[in-house]
C-alpha cells in the first residue's frame, strides 16, 4: 500500500529527494574561505581587536628595510604584536598576540627586532602606538611584497595583507 502511494506521487518522491539532498548539504557542506583583502600603504586595516595603518615603507642602509605602523586597540585588554625573529618569552599568557610576516614572491620571511604591547585606547586617541619592524632585504618596485598580520608565526592564519613598496620610486 505504502509503495503504490509513492508510485502513484511522484512529488513525493522528489519532495523526498530535495529534503534528503538540504539535510546532507547542511551537515557535510564545506567550510567558506574568506579573501583577504589586500590593502595598501596608508590604508587603515579593521580587525576585531585593532586599527593598524603602515605609515611607510623605507630603505635603510645595511639592506634592510623599515616599515612604520600604528595601531589602535579598540578591545578592553592589551594586544602583543610579535615580530616572528626570535620567540616571545612573554610570562603574561590572555595576550591576544598577532605575528608581522613577510611574504615577498610568495616565500615568508621573518620580520625582526623587537615586540609590541598595544595597552587599550580611548577615544583621545592617547594610547595609540607607532612602532617600526625591519625586514632584511630591500624590496623593490618588482617584487611582489606584502606585510602580513597573522594569528601564527608562519603567516597561515592571515587577519590582513598590506602590499608593500618602498618610498623609493
Amino acid at each position: 500500500m505504502k509503495i503504490e502511494i509513492l508510485r502513484n506521487n511522484p512529488h513525493l518522491i522528489l519532495a523526498g529527494i530535495v529534503i534528503g539532498a538540504i539535510i546532507l548539504f547542511l551537515i557535510f557542506r564545506p567550510e567558506p574561505k574568506f579573501t583577504i583583502i589586500e590593502k595598501k600603504i596608508g590604508d587603515i586595516v579593521y580587525s576585531k581587536d585593532f586599527l593598524l595603518k603602515v605609515i611607510a615603507v623605507k630603505d635603510l642602509l645595511g639592506n634592510v628595510t623599515q616599515i612604520d605602523l600604528a595601531v589602535r586597540n579598540i578591545t578592553n585588554k592589551p594586544i602583543r604584536f610579535l615580530v616572528t625573529d626570535r620567540a616571545d618569552k612573554s610570562d603574561d599568557l590572555h595576550y591576544k598576540k598577532y605575528y608581522f610576516v613577510i611574504e615577498r614572491n610568495n616565500k615568508i620571511y621573518s620580520t625582526c627586532c623587537s615586540h609590541h604591547l598595544v595597552e587599550p585606547g580611548d577615544e583621545s586617541g592617547r594610547f595609540d602606538y607607532d612602532f617600526e619592524v625591519y625586514f632584511d632585504g630591500h624590496i623593490f618596485s618588482s617584487d611582489s611584497c606584502s606585510l602580513i598580520v597573522s594569528e601564527d608565526p608562519e603567516g597561515r592564519e592571515v587577519v590582513s595583507k598590506i602590499k608593500l613598496t618602498t618610498n623609493k620610486r
